[in-house]
């Protein structure tokens, strides 16, 4: 009622479909399917972070042996592979973070650019500084 300026008498204890029924509701129907579609691009991007936050749960770094050291090297194609899910990842997030219907999650989507920044260029520096290791 107060998004809107339109005022019903209602006693929700009492409330019924009948009474719902007999209110001339259509004066506020373009407010009822402005709310609807924010609600639902709202569950978009909620669910999106869900499922982001499962498939990054899941990624796992995998070590190769070195010489007789053991299982000290990063296997470089897992990586690039990790890389690539970072970059698609950060670009998705972004486009988030640009949508009206994202600013119940900003802070979340921005933690989690923040993180995925980071992991990246951890990658980058152990893509560069192994091969030095090795050789």
């Amino acid at each position: 009622q107060a998004l809107i300026d339109v005022r019903y008498d209602i006693d929700v204890e009492k409330l019924v479909l009948g009474d719902v029924l007999n209110m001339d509701l259509t004066e506020v129907k373009p407010y009822v399917d402005g709310i609807c579609s924010s609600a639902s691009k709202e569950l978009a991007i909620e669910t999106r972070l869900d499922t982001m936050k499962s498939e990054w749960g899941d990624s796992r770094l995998e070590f190769q042996n070195f010489k007789s050291r053991g299982p000290v090297i990063l296997k470089v194609p897992i990586l690039h592979d990790i890389l690539d899910k970072c970059d698609v990842s950060t670009s998705e997030l972004g486009s988030m973070l640009s949508r009206k219907h994202s600013e119940p999650f900003r802070d979340a989507v921005q933690s989690w650019v923040v993180r995925l920044t980071s992991v990246a260029d951890m990658i980058e520096a152990i893509l560069a500084v192994q091969p030095l290791w090795i050789h």
